[in-house]
């Protein structure tokens, strides 16, 4: 007896990339040891959640946090060292 369903959607999208497109796609997959697929997949859920939340004056004030340094030039240098 089966006791779990597993239901799968299917997507179909005819003439989006051309093969230079799907080269870069594949071979992304490959430097991240996951197939197309998953490729596709991961970017499709990021893009559905892409506005879900609006941005808070904390998410930007934590944004100030992390990239202060990003405009010191000399710390930028030493980091690319």
């Amino acid at each position: 007896m089966i006791s779990d369903v597993v239901l799968m959607a299917d997507l179909l999208m005819r003439n989006v990339v051309d093969d230079e497109d799907d080269r870069a796609i594949d071979a992304l997959a490959s430097r991240m040891g996951i197939s197309r697929s998953e490729v596709l997949r991961r970017e499709a859920r990021n893009l559905a959640r892409r506005g879900a939340e609006p941005m808070t004056r904390e998410d930007l004030d934590r944004s100030v946090a992390i990239f202060t340094d990003a405009l010191d030039e000399d710390l930028m240098e030493q980091a690319w060292r």
